[in-house]
């Protein structure tokens, strides 16, 4: 996947929606770990609790990672909607 907006080789300014892992990127090891967030939320947790609640209904479960799967596979396809996009 591409850097995403905000990138400067530290940390990303803003937590990116998608990007649980925060290293600036959206792309499959923010998958696994969104996955494994669903199955074990304490012995995963994300870097940023909102860029995995990816529908944006305020929950983390198997939609939102539906989501972060089909968004890597087709990114023009599908939106995004973290309540912490653009803070």
């Amino acid at each position: 996947m591409a850097r995403l907006a905000g990138w400067d080789g530290g940390q990303p300014e803003q937590p990116i929606c998608g990007d649980v892992t925060d290293d600036g990127t959206v792309n499959t090891v923010d998958l696994v770990l969104l996955l494994n967030h669903c199955v074990d939320p304490a012995g995963n947790p994300l870097a940023h609790e909102c860029t995995g609640d990816i529908d944006g209904n305020g929950h983390i479960n198997s939609l939102d990672v539906l989501m972060l799967m089909g968004y890597i596979n087709n990114p023009g396809g599908y939106s995004l909607n973290c309540p912490c996009e653009g803070v």
